[in-house]
Order: C-alpha cells, then structure tokens, then sequence
C-alpha cells in the first residue's frame, strides 16, 4: 500500500505542469472568448459596413439602383481627417538652455524621421483612420525588429504595423485604463508555424517546433473554403493571439482552437514601454461609460441612408418608365411608321378621306402620361435632396466640407459656415492628431532603450560638423603665470598644440555623448526633459505659412531696431533684450539652430565687459609704452652688439686652434716624413752591408779553393 502511495504521488507531480498549463489555456481560452463575446454585435455590423461601402453587388444592368451615401462621406472625410504623414517633433519640455536634451532630442527627432520615411507609416495611418470611419475603430502596433547574424546584431528596425479591426482584441472594460491586456491577432500554415517558433525563441529547435506545430488545430481558412486538396495545407492556418497582459507583464501567445494545448509560449516583453501595451490607445468612434466598444458612425444615419437608397430604387424605376409608348387603331398602321420615321420623311396614308374624317392621328392614338412621371420624378428628386440635407445634419459633413457653397453667400457668410460646420470634423482630427503622438512616443521609447548608439546616430546622420552646433567648447584652460624672478616658459610647439586640443575635443564630445545616451536610455529623465509630438496630420496651408514667416522676421527685424540701444547700455541690458528675444522665438517650430545662436550671443553679451579708461591715462599710457618701447629697442641693439662682438670674438679664437692645429699636422707629418726617410736610410745601408758581406765570403771562398788547389799540386795530391 504504502508503495502503491508513493508511485502514485510520483505521477502526480509529473502531471503537475500539464495540469497548470491546461488551467492556463482554459483562462486565457475563456478570456479570449468572453472579449469576442462582447464585440460580436459591432464586428458583424462592422462587416456589414464594409460590404456597403465596397458596394459589393453584381455588376448586372438590371440590378437595383442605390446612393451609395457611406462611401461619398468617408472619401470626404478621409482627407479631412487625415492627409499627410506627420513629422515627428522631438524637443525641450521647457525649452530652457539644456544642451543635452537639446542633442538628445535632436536624436530622437532624426531616428524618428527616418523610421517613419523607410517604412511607409503614411499606408499605416491612412489604414487606421479609414477602420475609424467605417467599423469605428482604428488601431497600431509597435514592435522592435533586430536582425542577428551568427549572435551579432547587424540591423535594428522599429516597426508600426497596421492591424486590422477584426484582428484587434481588448479585456472587457469600459475605459482604456481599465483594460487589463491587449492582443493581435495573426494567422500561420503548419509549416510557417516550424519557422516562426524558433525564430520567436517559442522552441529550441526545428524538431521541436515540429512537434509543438502538430499540436495546434489548422481553425482558419481550409475547412471554409472549395479548395484543392493540394492547396489545404497552405491554405488552413492556426489563429494566433498575441496576448501583452500587463496584470502578469508577460507576452501570451494563444491558439484558442487548440483546447488544452492553447498557450504556444510565454515569455517577457521585447520592450519595456511605459504603459506596458506596444498600442496607444486606439481611434474610436462613438463611445459611452458603459463600453469601450465603439457605434459606428453609419449606424448613426443609417435610417436617412437607407431612405436615400428607397427614394434612388424608385427614381430609377421611374426613369425607366419615362419613355414615349402609346397605343393606337390597328387599321391605321401608318401611324406607328411615325416613331421610328427619320428627319424630312413623309409617311402616305391609303384612304386620306376616312383618315381625315376620324380626326386624324389625333382620334386614332393615346400617349402614355410621361407628364404624370415627369412630375413624379421632380417630386422624387426633391425628396432626395431634402433627405440628403437631413442626412448631412446628422453626420456633421456641410456644404464646405463637401466643397459645395452658394454662390450668393457672402465671404463672410461662408467664412462662419466653415468655422462651426467642422466642429464635429475637428473633433476626429484632434484624435488623430493624438493617435499619431502616441504612436511616435511608442516609437522614441524603443529607438532610445533598445537601438544602439553605433545604430542611433547613423539614422540621425551624425558627423563631427554637426556635433559642434551642439556640443558645447571645453572652457579654456587658464596658463600657469610665472613666479616673480622666474623665466617665462617658452611657446610649446604648434603641432604639438594642435594634436592635444584636437585630443581635449574628442574627450569633450565622448563625455558628452555619454551624458546624451545616458539621458535616453533613462525613461523617468528622458520624459521630463524631452517631449516628443508630431505636427499637422492636414495638408498644410503654405500660404498661411509664408504668411507667418513674414511676419516673424518683420517683428524681429522691428524689435532688433528698437532693441539695440538698450542692448549697448551694459551686460545686463543685453541679456535682458535677449532673454525678451528668445520668448518670443520659442513660440515658433523649428527654430532649435536660430534659438541656439540667439542663447549665444545672449552669453557673449552677457558677460562683463572691462570698463572704459579714461582718455588722458590712455595717452598717458601709450608714452609709457612708446618710452618702454624705445628702451627696449636700445636694450635689443646693446644686446645684438654684445653678441655680435661675441660672435666675433669667438670666431677668431676658433680660427686660431684651427691655425695652430694645422701648423701641428704639418710639423707632425714632416717628422713622420723624416723617420720614414731614416728608416729607408738604414734599410738601403744594412742591404748594402750584407750585399758586401756576401761578396766578401765569395771571394774568400774563391781565395781558399785557390789555395787549397795550390797545395795539393804541391802535394801531388789530386785538387778535391
């Protein structure tokens, strides 16, 4: 028993993580269906619209006559709401002299552009604020896209993808701040799930992400549609939720088709972002307190539009009918050769007398009573038009917006008139105005916490001339002064000069540089200094621009006039008008370079100017430098005569050790040319000793081989 126990706790832990991961898919299954639950009703109606706007019906000729209302106020309202890709605007919350935050936002601003640029955010936004004017809800998600190659990073994108209205899910609240997670909704083949896992970190390898991938239901696509069974695999794919629940601060990815095998991963969001969603907080329309789920804005006119659609349907009706028929006498068939007789045609009548005494063709034939539908028809259209203006009452769109306008009206008139008949207009602009701010903090966020500095200032187009408009100069180091009874150093080399303050400036610009992606990379910091907006989702009025301009530089050139005395009576004065200067320069966009050469020459003038000398002290002044410059003189001539005598004198001590040197070399050289000489003198003498010495042995040799031969004849002896 007691062992019967123990295997059985044993299982019971090996099943313990199934268990949990089962009871985390029925959650986030429940969570997910609950969400839908609550936005059925407007997605189908969202549908619905959609199918209206398209005008998705046959092309036939005989299919019924509509107004199609819904597309005409969408086209004129897009344009309205949106017309041009926002610029980014990264700047000083308080436009105070903060040179970091100056850099920094210059960062920003240039990353942001050139995010925006590559990437098409203008089909992004036009996409979004189309969903708001049709189902009624817009929305964006942000995500940061590296590229690895072989663990390095080569590439690094922040990408804002549009996300369709159906694929856009939400938690059951009534507020944005109340919503607990946000999710998107994406589809993937069996195969496209093998890649996606591994590269999403959701499985090791391919043969796990094999395995996982054959455990998720194909919900979307196949089973719905007469395909090929070549194609269903392709075609079949798994509905994918990528859940960001800030409750947990975790990414869930959720197959809610697959049962207890619905959660493919979890794992920690890529970017940290403020609000912790990657989406602002979407367009919507016609909301309350109870639900975020928006009315769309067709469902508001929908009665007056489909009374468009009945009063089109009979008008053309009616101008079918509007057409010349009649009846006539069938023995007069002359008469019907009169509707389809050509110009100048004469039609004869057999029996011209009985035809007379009937009353012509005037007894003998009945019109249809197109007049009745003529009138019928002027009624029709009138109901038309009335039912337009009530329909325009309802959905905000006048005459102005439509660019229709009586010609009668005055200036003024038409000027009131497209004042207050764009009130409800401007309030969608004002939210997309807002929507494409959040987007771009959304954006900055990653361009600052997650890029690189090597991949940031590449995007913001960063060389050393540009980094000295905003790198403030190093203060210049003060020279040491001399100790009285010391001899001033002398000047270093310019070479060498130059080589430490190029040294002393690439110091400063690192340690600035680092104080600059120290401020980005620190969200609380960068918030409070830098604020990053956009600027005019419209089309903008270039004239009205011009026109601002002008006057800008009319002002300043007026006040600079009238500014200038005051600024020459003194430091304080100057600052004072320049300060006046930059109050008025802060209220224009994009004067970052001109307030930054304004807070300059503020500084330079600013600072203490050394009082005036007084004229007789000067005069006096300059005759004690004329006399100290005289004496200088003297002294320099004494001193050149000095050294030129010693100079000279110099001169000729060396030339006399040359002299004595040379006359030594000679000396030296004759002696050695006598021993040399003596030397041959007494080798030629002891030769010719020796010469003497030989012969002198040859004859005494001779001498005695005489005598000994002599003696031997003697002797009788032969001679040896």
């Amino acid at each position: 028993m007691a062992d019967a126990a123990t295997e059985d706790s044993v299982e019971q832990e090996a099943d313990a993580p199934a268990t949990n991961e089962a009871a985390l898919a029925r959650k986030w299954r429940a969570e997910i269906s609950a969400a839908e639950k609550a936005q059925a009703k407007w997605v189908e109606r969202g549908k619905k619209i959609e199918k209206i706007y398209a005008d998705e019906r046959d092309l036939r000729s005989d299919r019924s006559r509509k107004f199609n209302i819904l597309w005409s106020n969408v086209e004129t309202l897009r344009p309205a709401v949106y017309m041009q890709t926002p610029k980014p605007q990264a700047q000083r919350r308080y436009r105070d002299r903060d040179p970091v935050a100056r850099l920094a936002s210059m960062l920003l601003e240039r990353g942001l552009q050139t995010s925006c640029e590559m990437y098409d955010f203008d089909d992004t936004m036009d996409q979004a604020a189309r969903d708001r004017l049709l189902p009624g809800r817009g929305q964006v998600w942000v995500s940061y896209a590296p590229e690895i190659t072989n663990d390095v990073l080569t590439y690094e994108m922040v990408l804002a993808s549009y996300v369709p209205w159906q694929d856009f899910l939400h938690s059951v609240a009534r507020t944005w701040e109340e919503v607990r997670w946000v999710a998107r909704r994406f589809y993937k083949s069996r195969r496209e799930l093998v890649g996606w896992l591994v590269e999403a970190e959701l499985a090791p390898d391919k043969k796990a992400a094999k395995i996982k991938a054959a455990s998720l239901q194909m919900d979307y696509g196949a089973e719905n549609e007469k395909t090929d069974e070549g194609l269903k695999d392709e075609r079949a794919k798994c509905q994918i939720w990528e859940v960001h629940s800030k409750e947990d601060g975790q990414v869930l990815y959720i197959a809610p088709g697959s049962n207890d095998h619905a959660v493919i991963g979890v794992k920690p969001p890529a970017v940290k972002f403020r609000d912790f969603f990657p989406c602002p907080r979407p367009l919507l329309a016609t909301t309350t307190a109870k639900s975020l789920i928006p009315t769309p804005d067709y469902a508001l006119y929908q009665d007056q539009a489909e009374e468009l659609n009945r009063v089109t349907e009979r008008i053309g009706v009616l101008q079918k009918a509007l057409k010349v028929v009649g009846v006539y006498a069938s023995e007069s068939a002359e008469l019907a050769q009169m509707i389809e007789a050509t110009d100048n045609q004469m039609i004869p009548v057999k029996d011209w007398a009985m035809f007379a005494e009937g009353g012509g063709a005037k007894n003998r034939i009945e019109w249809f009573p197109v007049d009745v539908v003529a009138e019928v028809l002027k009624g029709l259209y009138e109901i038309r038009e009335q039912a337009k203006q009530t329909l325009y009452e309802v959905s905000g769109i006048g005459d102005i917006l439509r660019g229709a306008t009586d010609p009668d009206e005055t200036a003024t008139a038409q000027g009131i008139k497209a004042k207050w008949g764009s009130l409800r207009v401007r309030r969608i602009q004002k939210d997309v105005q807002r929507f494409a701010k959040d987007i771009m903090r959304l954006k900055a966020e990653v361009i600052a916490e997650q890029f690189s500095e090597r991949t940031i200032l590449q995007m913001a187009g960063v060389d050393q001339e540009l980094l000295a408009k905003y790198v403030p100069p190093p203060p210049p180091q003060e020279q040491p002064q001399p100790q009285p009874g010391q001899m001033p150093q002398q000047g270093m080399d310019p070479r060498v000069a130059q080589i430490q303050a190029k040294a002393q400036h690439d110091a400063a610009i690192a340690q600035f540089l680092k104080r600059v992606f120290a401020l980005l990379k620190d969200d609380t910091a960068r918030s409070f200094r830098i604020d990053v907006e956009t600027d005019s989702t419209l089309e903008p009025d270039l004239q009205e621009e011009k026109q601002v301009a002008v006057e800008f530089m009319t002002a300043m050139t007026a006040f600079m006039k009238e500014a200038a005395p005051m600024a020459a009576q003194g430091p304080e004065a100057a600052k004072l008008v320049g300060e006046i200067l930059l109050f008025g320069v802060r209220r224009f966009d994009k004067v970052d370079e001109l307030e930054q050469v304004i807070e300059q020459a503020v500084e330079a003038a600013a600072k203490p100017r050394p009082p005036q000398p007084d004229p007789e002290m000067m005069k006096a002044q300059a005759d004690i430098k004329a006399k100290e410059a005289g004496l200088m003189i003297d002294a320099r001539k004494a001193d050149k005569e000095i050294e030129h005598k010693e100079r000279m004198a110099d001169v000729e001590l060396k030339t006399k050790v040359v002299t004595a040197q040379a006359d030594m070399a000679i000396k030296q050289q004759e002696a050695t040319q006598r021993a040399q000489e003596g030397e041959q003198a007494l080798q030629l003498s002891a030769a010719q000793g020796q010469q003497a010495l030989k012969q002198g042995e040859q004859k005494m040799t001779i001498a005695d081989r005489a005598a000994k031969a002599k003696l031997a004849m003697q002797e009788g002896s032969p001679p040896e």
